[in-house]
């Protein structure tokens, strides 16, 4: 019987803020940011103006009691909500990294109000091992799988979402390639589990045009009060720039070349994810939201 590893349920979910370093290429500036000292809590409301004595329970001294009479004690921070975007065959060298062409206006914008890790890399060279490596948290090569390209991956593989969920975390998770039905076993540990409706399934290339209706579907499971009433995991998986390279109404086109094609991919990606974020900021759950990507 293969060992299963163990993770807490606080460290699943800190992972599943960080793992994305390392299971696809970062996009990022050429230096890393500096990391900020630690700063001092701040003092509660009263501190040192007055204290209580177990024995009188009652003011020590002449010291006067706050304006309330009880010390406030600060509020913890809200549980945050994670929300990771995966945008499949992104390169690393976006306009954030100094591409010329501002392909990426939305995930730039995002970029410049974010931690960037500036050293990451992909644990495998393609999807079916890099995305199964981040659920896992281990090396690709660790783990049981089918012998064929598009793999399929046991239940006897554990999965971090399958930890968050007893800890009181949803889980869900919405993608755009037929590779995603259930029988992968990608959807280990998800509550909300969905594929893109109506895909057109060719296992030599990808014809389908699927971001507008990803990010609906998104959208629609973001709206469910029994996904996001409470704490929750998202992953959303975006395939547009993967093969096959298409042009779009209403985009620049950069001209006839496979990179400029690709550009064009980036970009119509780029408008997509731009409307799913946009949502996610106007819900009164947003600012308690952690989106990788």
């Amino acid at each position: 019987m293969p060992q299963r590893y163990r993770l807490t349920p606080h460290g699943a979910l800190l992972w599943a803020t960080l793992a994305l370093c390392f299971s696809l290429p970062s996009c990022t500036p050429s230096q890393p940011p500096p990391i900020a000292p630690p700063r001092a809590l701040p003092r509660p409301l009263g501190a040192g103006l007055a204290t209580t004595s177990p024995a009188t329970d009652g003011p020590v001294g002449s010291a006067r009691p706050s304006v309330s009479g009880t010390t406030a004690e600060p509020k913890p921070p809200p549980k945050l909500n994670v929300v990771v975007i995966f945008i499949d065959a992104m390169r690393a060298d976006m306009p954030w990294a100094g591409y010329p062409r501002d392909i990426a206006p939305n995930l730039t914008a995002l970029e410049k109000r974010s931690v960037s890790y500036t050293r990451a890399y992909a644990l495998s060279s393609y999807t079916a091992m890099s995305d199964a490596g981040f659920l896992a948290g281990r090396y690709p090569g660790e783990l049981k799988r089918s012998g064929y390209f598009f793999s399929a991956y046991p239940e006897d593989e554990l999965f971090f979402p399958e930890l968050l969920q007893p800890a009181g975390v949803r889980t869900l998770a919405a993608h755009a390639h037929f590779y995603f039905e259930k029988k992968a076993g990608f959807h280990q540990g998800f509550d909300d589990y969905r594929v893109v409706a109506n895909l057109d399934a060719d296992n030599t290339t990808d014809k389908n045009i699927t971001s507008p209706r990803h990010v609906a579907l998104a959208k629609t499971m973001l709206s469910d009060e029994a996904n996001t009433g409470g704490q929750f995991f998202a992953w959303f998986h975006f395939l547009d720039p993967h093969d096959r390279y298409m042009t779009h109404e209403g985009f620049t086109r950069w001209g006839t070349g496979q990179r400029d094609r690709y550009d064009g991919e980036i970009a119509f990606t780029d408008h997509h994810v731009g409307k799913l974020l946009a949502f996610i900021d106007a819900q009164p759950w947003g600012k308690h939201t952690a989106i990788v990507v």
